[in-house]
C-alpha cells in the first residue's frame, strides 16, 4: 500500500466490491447506476484487468481510481502483454491532493513488476494536460482501429443505442451490401 498522504490509501480493489467502484464512476461521471454498473462488470470482471483504488484512511470510501483492461497487441507472430487505462477517476471532493498522479505512478511501478509490454491510453481532453505531466506522450496519427465484419448490422445496432429507437432489421448482409455498390 502506498499512501498519498495520511488520510488516503492506495491498493488493488477486491473485485467483490465492484458495485462500489461503478458508485464512484457514477458520481463523477452521472448516468444510470444500472448502466453504469453493467459497463464496470464488462471492463473489470475477469482475471486480467487491473484496478488500483484510492480509499480514504478513516472511512474506507472509495475515492479515486486506476483500471486497466487487458488488450494483447499481437505483432509478427508475437502476442504482447498491453493494456489499455479505463475508468480513471477521482471524487470532486478529493481532487487537488495528487491522487491522480499517485494512481497512475504506482500502476505503473506494478505494471513492471508484472512484466507488462506497454499501456496504452485514449484519454478524454480534460485528462490529456495530466498525462503529459507525467511523462507520457500522444502520437500523431494513432488511432483506434476496428472491423466490421457485418457493418450494416453494426450501424443498426449502433443506431438503436444511440437513438434508442427500433430500426428495421436488415437480414441479409449480402443484399445490405449492394446498397453501396455503384
Amino acid at each position: 500500500m502506498n499512501h498519498v498522504n495520511n488520510s488516503i490509501i492506495i491498493d488493488i480493489l477486491d473485485k467483490d466490491k465492484l458495485n462500489n467502484l461503478a458508485e464512484l464512476f457514477q458520481l463523477v461521471h452521472g448516468g444510470d447506476y444500472e448502466k453504469v454498473y453493467s459497463k464496470t462488470k464488462w471492463a473489470f470482471d475477469n482475471d486480467e484487468s487491473i484496478i488500483l483504488v484510492a480509499k480514504d484512511r478513516e472511512t474506507g470510501k472509495l475515492v479515486g481510481a486506476r483500471g486497466a483492461i487487458y488488450w494483447p497487441l499481437n505483432y509478427k507472430n508475437k502476442v504482447y502483454n498491453t493494456y489499455q487505462f479505463h475508468g480513471t477517476c477521482v471524487h470532486p471532493d478529493y481532487r487537488r491532493q495528487g491522487i491522480f498522479t499517485k494512481l497512475n505512478k504506482e500502476f505503473l511501478v506494478k505494471a513492471k513488476k508484472m512484466n507488462i509490454h506497454g499501456i496504452f491510453n485514449i484519454s478524454v481532453n480534460a485528462s490529456m494536460e495530466g498525462y503529459k505531466k507525467l511523462g507520457w506522450s500522444y502520437l500523431s496519427g494513432f488511432e483506434r482501429l476496428m472491423k466490421v465484419p457485418k457493418p450494416l448490422q453494426f450501424l443498426n445496432r449502433i443506431i438503436k443505442i444511440i437513438f434508442k429507437i427500433k430500426t428495421p432489421q436488415i437480414e441479409d448482409e449480402a443484399e445490405s451490401n449492394n446498397i453501396y455498390r455503384r
